[in-house]
């Protein structure tokens, strides 16, 4: 149990001692003071348990970051010492364009959908994440009134129900797109030698799956692609 918890005891205690006996004056504006104390230190204390807890996860964040960092440094020390320059430089060129593909994430305008994109492969990290933002994804102005990062959150747990004891699932593509009226998020699987993968789903789950999430329209077009269709009008 959370330590700011405590902090509600004491009005607790006020409202049972409300109930079972009759108070003057005097004792109902003391017990009224202690209600409103209590909930001001629980509030407080809760704020803080919270900016603790951001903390720590910012903290792990950081640590995996640079520890994706120092491999990036190892590779390229060991093809320096190889002295494979045409590595050093395939290499390079892979770095340059996974940081470009990132940056255009980084730009979008709605913060909390660029932030959960950013950060796939430390959520989710037993598959590796190639975020694709298309040129026909429209870019709203703005955080939009869908929960989209709750969504896809979603689609993600879909995902990974479906490729339960599948060992050959490596890669995650997930591709930002639109058309005229909607814009698009859709997931494909790869194995680790680059070959698509059929996402199975028996028809009777998936009717359940459609059920249970009423509020997502999703599909799945030849069994290889999973997609969230959202709302968004250009």
């Amino acid at each position: 149990m959370p330590r700011s918890a405590f902090y509600l005891l004491p009005p607790l205690l006020v409202l049972i001692i409300w109930e079972l006996t009759t108070m003057n004056h005097l004792w109902f504006v003391t017990i009224a003071i202690v209600f409103v104390l209590s909930v001001f230190f629980y509030i407080r204390a809760r704020q803080k348990e919270q900016k603790q807890q951001e903390a720590a996860d910012t903290k792990k964040l950081l640590g995996n970051i640079r520890h994706d960092l120092m491999n990036h440094v190892q590779v390229l020390m060991g093809y320096q010492m190889m002295k494979r320059g045409d590595k050093i430089s395939d290499y390079l060129q892979r770095l340059s364009t996974q940081a470009t593909k990132e940056r255009e994430i980084a730009e979008l305008q709605d913060e909390e959908l660029a932030v959960f994109l950013l950060i796939l492969s430390y959520q989710y990290p037993q598959w590796e994440w190639d975020v694709q933002k298309l040129p026909t994804y429209i870019d709203p102005p703005g955080k939009t009134n869908e929960p989209i990062v709750e969504y896809l959150s979603i689609c993600i747990q879909i995902l990974a129900k479906m490729g339960e004891e599948k060992y050959d699932w490596q890669k995650v593509v997930l591709q930002l797109s639109g058309d005229d009226q909607t814009n698009f998020f859709s997931f494909q699987v790869y194995s680790a030698e680059n070959e698509l993968l059929t996402l199975h789903v028996p028809e009777g789950e998936w009717t359940n799956l459609i059920d249970q999430y009423k509020q997502l329209q999703l599909e799945i077009a030849g069994q290889q692609r999973l997609t969230l269709r959202t709302g968004i009008s250009r």
